[in-house]
């Protein structure tokens, strides 16, 4: 039983890790020429959900800390697809908003889940599935 356990075909953090690192690669094939990386397509779309949001709420949505947010966030903003700025009633936070350039950006690459889950074999069901299994190990876990 110690030798099954051993066996890396039964690790399920090897699955995940090469099922993650499999998607990001399709996704950066899918993003080049949008000239947007994955972390930073993973902001526009928590931004495209929700537009001028701190970089806290922005690092809760996303999973990255502030640490990579910020080197993203500057890169965004000279493309022009984001805006930094003060709030107004608390200058220590920063406000992340799309540009037109942004808003633009979205409409254009809207299709880019579709073609993903197309390139994986996924059905609008089965992804479905496999992000509440996800989502349950992100709320255990996290």
């Amino acid at each position: 039983m110690l030798d099954r356990a051993r066996n890396k075909h039964n690790q399920l953090s090897l699955t995940l890790h090469s099922a993650c690192n499999a998607i990001t690669r399709a996704y950066r094939s899918t993003l080049d020429p949008f000239d947007v990386t994955y972390p930073q397509y993973l902001v526009l779309l928590a931004l495209w959900q929700q537009d001028s949001i701190s970089v806290k709420e922005l690092s809760t949505q996303t999973l990255l800390d502030s640490s990579t947010l910020t080197p993203l966030l500057k890169r965004l903003e000279a493309k022009d697809l984001i805006t930094r700025s003060r709030r107004h009633d608390d200058e220590r936070v920063r406000v992340i908003c799309l540009t037109h350039k942004g808003h633009e950006l979205e409409r254009i690459a809207s299709d880019i889940p579709v073609n993903i889950r197309r390139r994986i074999g996924l059905s609008v069901q089965d992804e479905r599935e496999l992000q509440r299994y996800c989502e349950r190990i992100i709320a255990r876990l996290g």
